[in-house]
């Protein structure tokens, strides 16, 4: 419901193409989810893994490390992502559209370095077999972003709708947080540390994690940046509704 609300707001209010635009940056920057290594998968096992071992300090770590690693490496992978999403925005959008287009990619990268680490927290609650909290966390998530879209694009422009997923993801990681402390009530305030030999536990077993989800990680941008490039932004919005649908 909420996305034919927004969606039809925002084709009336800034038309197809912004939406086009919007989505093609997304998806580009998305690529840098590489870097996570699989961690958010990995937590999901991890932290079933030592709750059912009564392992409590094992479960913080787990949360702990994963956090700390994906913060650390997802913030260079943005950066040094940033210039090539540059150069193949240059290629597929068009002119006219283009200072737009990379004036939202500092926006999109921040949103994608929010969601990827609240992703940590929102494993964690599946780990400790709470996907009903982690359902209703995305619920109200998805109704902020609805609400903060239609008051902020009127006064920002494509811009309002970058700031609405930012305060969205915002809104995503401390709510999980709260509510993984919540379930575990061990956890500190602060989701900050390490643990070398889990951190390698956990790699491994996400580098095969994210081995088999590599394909369906590269189709959403692949198929963008050729839909943009052969059809123009307008064709990417309509395939954006639709995927999303």
């Amino acid at each position: 419901v909420t996305l034919v609300i927004l969606y039809k707001y925002i084709l009336d209010v800034l038309g197809i193409g912004s939406l086009g635009i919007w989505s093609v940056v997304l998806a580009i920057t998305s690529l840098s989810n590489i870097g996570q290594f699989g961690l958010s998968g990995s937590v999901i096992k991890f932290v079933a893994k030592y709750l059912a071992r009564n392992e409590f300090e094992k479960v913080e770590q787990v949360l702990k490390t994963a956090f700390s690693a994906v913060s650390v490496i997802l913030f260079f992978s943005l950066i040094v992502i940033y210039y090539p999403s540059v150069w193949i925005l240059g290629e597929i959008i068009p002119e006219d559209s283009l200072e737009i287009a990379i004036s939202l990619l500092p926006f999109a990268l921040a949103s994608m370095w929010l969601g990827s680490v609240s992703s940590i927290f929102l494993s964690g609650l599946d780990g400790c077999q709470r996907v009903d909290v982690r359902s209703l966390i995305m619920i109200l998530a998805v109704l902020l972003f609805t609400v903060l879209a239609i008051n902020l694009i009127p006064k920002y422009g494509l811009i309002g709708l970058a700031y609405a997923q930012i305060l969205q993801n915002i809104f995503i990681l401390i709510t999980g947080w709260l509510f993984i402390r919540k379930e575990l009530s061990i956890l500190t305030l602060l989701p900050i540390g390490w643990n070398y030999s889990l951190f390698i536990e956990m790699i491994r077993y996400g580098i095969n994690f994210q081995i088999g989800t590599l394909a369906i990680m590269f189709l959403d941008p692949v198929t963008k940046m050729l839909m943009t490039k052969f059809g123009g932004l307008g064709a990417t919005g309509f395939f954006e509704m639709a995927n999303k649908m």
